[in-house]
């Protein structure tokens, strides 16, 4: 692909069920609840302190996850929606050859905002996840190299609205020599960029393959050796896209923030360009047909122009202007984040532009055909999900990506296919739960709804449009689902189901009520509520300044329970950042304001405020099943203290003396038995000594935010924001006791299990890893060491195993580092582990 742009935008899917119109322009509210949700305390420098708790928690002691069964696992609940045909939200595409003999189709390289980076070898029929064991799973950015394809550039960090920076920056550059399989950080990346970079494009010179680009916030970065350096060699503006002549790579054209520059000594110095529309969100296309041709689309707030050079960029034409294009405003309303264009490379005049819809022309642009319809139902062949992020050209087929996953045509953009996203376990989920016999999920997605799914099926079911917020299921009754969007006028809107989630009353719950952004000033995008496990008509929701309680469904239009005017007259310290219900109380209320954390006995009529200095604010907080005074709860940033225990009803607090690494904890449960688990921004531990040591729960988790967690029925349930939802079966782990590792749990083979392999991960420096396994009777057995698509890289053992436990030292030398998986093979059956080489 030759021209890259990344925009992170906020648009909803049409579902079936109409309720009022939902509302395309969110994207600056959406950041202010991410950056809320991932930096709680602002901290300035909270990237680095992630990566360095990401580094303390993979020097955990994993061998308790290790021996869990293979069944015990962490499942993905379901990767796509609406008949398999949206996903989540991705960011940028590269193609590479094909990998099949005869040749089939061609690779397919699609990175994710949040969901890392995925191939497919089958055109997107089936796709594959690269990035599981990356520090970060931002990806802005894929370049191939057009002289050797195994040769791959991945760019993190991405941008919220073309330049503009997002609390999820970049942290350098990836680098594959395998077809991507295998990865190293080049260091000099992350040093020349440093964090707080967002990649907008990439690109490799085909005439130099040494000659790697990358168009960022800052400007453009060159190396002239493959990746093992950098120099910043245009650092004027934001570039939001970057093309690279392929018949003459000496020339290079980067654009954004209403500039544009082009190179003519392959990237080393550049020439500042005029005569152009300028607009916040720039994106540059170029037909092979005609390499003087050059085409940007400068996206503005409220409008956009399509503009064409002929010569080279030395002078412009707007093509679509008031008195002579079809569609004047062909981005609809956010063109400063959703903008792409492409052009036909056997023909300059084909052009294909995006916002919320496609549009295609025939003479370069003066005049605009509407070929898609982002309302109209999913699998359709004018439907493309709204939010356009790109268009790019594959040979003759024509490709884009949306906020709802990445849809072909094989016309020029005249008809399009969804069947690409059936795959893509990548909903950016902002809080799911769980039927309490666990016979159904249900999540909200931001972009893509509120979706359902049953444990036995692979996709999920639409069940509300708009911007997904948290769902929460009565673990009463099982038929009461509370769902939470926004609406046209950009208000939250919560509604309820009775019917197990499957329909929603269209009437919001709020409506009525004080809870809203003129009288309440609300902070976030998305409230955090609670359900009462043992009524489920009792709802608590945190508004902007205050907390809001119903004791009957809503009909009474959500009374203050804090705050001026309220029963009780308390006004909180700080704004309500998290609120819960006893599990098995609804008169025992907990809510945690800035700082500090408030408690009520009596349903909100009288509140009283913790004697214990928290030194955070409080991120989520839950009961013991049986005792409303036992409580537990999570504070944010990345501080010393994480988690705190009261046995008062939350008077007072004790922070357990503990190793947990530096994240940001926002999520905690606890099941039958006592254990704890919280969520961070990698993943999920538990603890069984009442939070003194932590472990890691079980293997197949990737390393992503979490959002919701919830213990039903023996599942432990997560939504993630950028990988979906997941589960894993609690009866199947295995035991541990005051911190010492359990013995070897059986796994879904009787022949065979894998106990432990430690360390894991292995820096590649060391080479050198421990496994332990077991084999029921004596037998031939067979140790290798597999890439994560399936060939085999290394024979570890290769021989007679007697019956019983064994203990070997691995020899990893000459893996590359990524990630693997080692694969036990005894008496007929096959069991694996995941390993990871740093």
């Amino acid at each position: 692909m030759l021209g890259f742009g990344l925009r992170q935008a906020s648009a909803q899917e049409h579902t079936p069920q109409q309720v009022p119109p939902y509302r395309e322009d969110h994207v600056d509210q959406i950041q202010k609840w991410y950056e809320e949700f991932t930096n709680p305390e602002h901290e300035p420098d909270i990237q680095q302190r992630r990566l360095a708790g990401l580094a303390q928690m993979r020097q955990m002691d994993n061998r308790p996850a290790m021996k869990a069964a293979s069944s015990a696992a962490w499942v993905s609940a379901g990767s796509s929606t609406s008949g398999g045909n949206v996903s989540g939200r991705p960011t940028c595409i590269a193609f590479g050859p094909s990998e099949t003999e005869p040749p089939t189709f061609q690779t397919i390289y699609l990175g994710e905002t949040f969901g890392g980076l995925w191939k497919s070898i089958d055109n997107g029929k089936n796709w594959v996840s690269l990035s599981d064991s990356w520090q970060i799973l931002s990806v802005g950015g894929i370049a191939v190299d057009p002289n050797d394809p195994n040769v791959l550039y991945a760019g993190t960090g991405v941008a919220q609205g073309g330049i503009t920076p997002s609390d999820q920056n970049g942290i350098g550059i990836y680098k594959s020599t395998d077809g991507g399989l295998n990865w190293q950080l080049l260091l000099d990346s992350n040093k020349k960029n440093p964090v707080g970079t967002l990649t907008n494009g990439m690109a490799v010179n085909p005439g130099n393959s040494n000659f790697v680009y990358q168009a960022c916030n800052t400007g453009v970065f060159l190396s002239t050796n493959a990746g093992a350096t950098w120099t910043h060699t245009l650092a004027m503006g934001g570039f939001t896209s970057l093309v690279l002549n392929p018949l003459n790579p000496a020339i290079l054209y980067a654009a954004g923030n209403g500039q544009m520059d082009k190179s003519y000594d392959s990237g080393q110095t550049w020439t500042t360009l005029t005569g152009f529309p300028p607009g916040n969100l720039m994106i540059l296309a170029m037909s092979l047909a005609d390499t003087g041709y050059v085409y940007v689309s400068s996206g503005y707030n409220g409008g956009a122009v399509l503009s064409r050079s002929t010569n080279g960029g030395k002078t412009w034409t707007a093509m679509t202007t008031a008195s002579n294009s079809s569609l004047s405003n062909y981005l609809g309303q956010q063109g400063w984040y959703a903008n792409a264009i492409a052009v036909d490379p056997a023909n300059v005049n084909n052009v294909a532009v995006g916002g919320l819809d496609i549009f295609t022309s025939t003479n370069g642009g003066k005049t605009l055909t509407k070929k898609t319809t982002w309302t109209d139902t999913p699998g359709s062949s004018d439907y493309t999900h709204a939010d356009i992020h790109g268009l790019a050209y594959n040979g003759e087929t024509l490709y884009t990506y949306t906020d709802g996953g990445i849809f072909h045509s094989e016309s020029k953009g005249q008809s399009w296919e969804q069947d690409m996203n059936k795959n893509l376990g990548t909903f950016l989920f902002v809080g799911g739960d769980a039927a309490p016999d666990f016979s159904f999920l249900e999540a909200g997605a931001q972009d893509n709804g509120t979706n359902l799914i049953h444990p036995s099926d692979a996709i999920y079911s639409s069940t509300l449009g708009g911007d997904g917020g948290p769902v929460n299921i009565s673990q009463t009754d099982g038929q009461t689902v509370y769902g939470f969007f926004i609406n046209s006028q950009g208000g939250q809107t919560l509604l309820r189901s009775i019917d197990a989630g499957n329909s929603f009353s269209p009437q919001n719950l709020l409506q009525n009520s004080n809870l809203n952004k003129q009288n309440d000033q609300w902070p976030s995008f998305y409230y955090e509520y609670d359900v009462s496990e043992t009524d489920p008509n009792t709802v608590a929701v945190c508004g902007g300044t205050r907390l809001y309680l119903t004791t009957n469904g809503g009909d009474d239009n959500f009374p203050q329970v804090t705050g001026s005017g309220s029963p009780s007259g308390i006004v909180l310290t700080g704004n309500p950042r998290t609120v819960a219900i006893a599990k098995n109380n609804p008169g025992y209320l907990f809510v945690g304001g800035t700082n500090t954390m408030y408690y009520s006995v009596d349903q909100g009529q009288t509140w009283s405020k913790t004697t214990t200095a928290l030194g955070a604010s409080p991120t989520s907080i839950t009961t013991d099943l049986n005792d409303e005074t036992h409580v537990y709860m999570t504070v944010g940033g990345t501080g010393s203290k994480h988690f705190f225990i009261s046995t008062d009803t939350g008077h007072t607090w004790k922070a357990p003396t503990t190793k947990l690494p530096s994240l940001n904890f926002r999520r905690v449960a606890v099941d039958q038995t006592g254990q704890i688990f919280i969520g961070n921004d990698y993943g999920v531990l538990r603890s069984v000594d009442n939070g003194v040591t932590w472990y890691q729960v079980a293997d197949g988790f990737p390393q992503v935010l979490i959002t919701s967690m919830h213990v039903r029925s023996h599942y432990l349930v997560a939504t993630t924001y950028g990988r979906g939802m997941w589960y894993v079966d609690l009866n199947l782990l295995p035991q541990i006791q005051s911190g010492v590792s359990a013995p070897a749990a059986s796994n879904s083979s009787n022949a065979a299990s894998i106990a432990a392999i430690y360390p894991n991960p292995v820096s590649a420096g060391q080479a050198h890893s421990t496994i332990q396994f077991t084999v029921q009777v004596g037998t031939h057995a067979t140790l290798s060491v597999y890439d994560v698509l399936g060939r085999e890289e290394k024979v570890l053992m290769n021989e007679w195993a007697t019956q019983g436990q064994h203990e070997l030292a691995l020899d990893l030398a000459g893996l590359p580092a990524g990630q693997h998986y080692i694969v036990l093979t005894a008496d007929g059956a096959s069991v694996s582990k995941p390993l990871t080489i740093e």
